[in-house]
This record gives C-alpha cells, structure tokens and sequence, in this order.
C-alpha cells in the first residue's frame, strides 16, 4: 500500500465512523457528530487506566489515533466513582447536548465504529 492510498484509507475508516455516530445518536449534523465523536474519545481515553487507554488507542485507525492522542496528559486521571458523570459532561459540553438527554446515548457513543468499553454507570 502506498502512502497516499494509506491516507485515503485513514481518511475513509474516519468518515465511517463519523456516519456511525450520525445514525446512532440520530443527528443530521456530521459537524456536531465528528465533535461528539472526539469528545467521546478522549472522555472514555481519559476515564480508562492508562495501559486499557493506550490499548485503546492502538486498535483505532491511523487519523483517528492521532485525534485520540491529541492533548492527552497520562499523569491525569479520573477516579474510577466519577467516571460515568465525567464521560457524560465531557460528552455534552464537547457536542452541546443536554445532559438529560444523554444518558441512552452513551452505550451507542461506546459502541459506535465497533469499539466496545464500559463506559460507567
């Protein structure tokens, strides 16, 4: 595979994921779905012990580990009782949703693009 068919493929597996989020979470907007999309990354990268978020990052496409990284602090940690409301307000900041509307999204955001993980309660 060429670098340039590398990227293509990089770019593609990214769009993928993105139409994912837009049919789980029921939105049109593909803006709002990419923000959700990253914001979910790094909230659950941020909830996970740092060797479950690295193995997290490792099983993501090229494009979208990079975003994963990006602006990671590994000494940062969540403690494992806040886990679930941090998720979820990271969430709802990043994509401008209400909270209360949230909480039957996040199994979809979890599972959105094949990648199952807990999320919290």
């Amino acid at each position: 595979m060429t670098a340039t068919q590398s990227v293509d493929a990089a770019a593609r597996a990214t769009e993928d994921w993105i139409d994912d989020f837009v049919q789980r979470l029921g939105w049109r907007d593909r803006t709002r779905a990419y923000s959700a999309l990253i914001a979910s990354l790094h909230a659950l990268r941020d909830c996970l012990r740092q060797s479950a978020a690295i193995y997290l990052g490792a099983q993501l496409p090229a494009l979208l580990r990079g975003l994963y990284y990006e602006g990671w602090h590994p000494a940062s940690r969540v403690t494992a009782k806040s886990r679930g409301a941090r998720f979820l307000s990271v969430f709802t900041t990043a994509c401008t949703a209400t909270q209360e509307s949230m909480p039957n999204k996040r199994r979809d955001i979890c599972v959105a693009g094949g990648t199952l993980a807990s999320c919290g309660g």
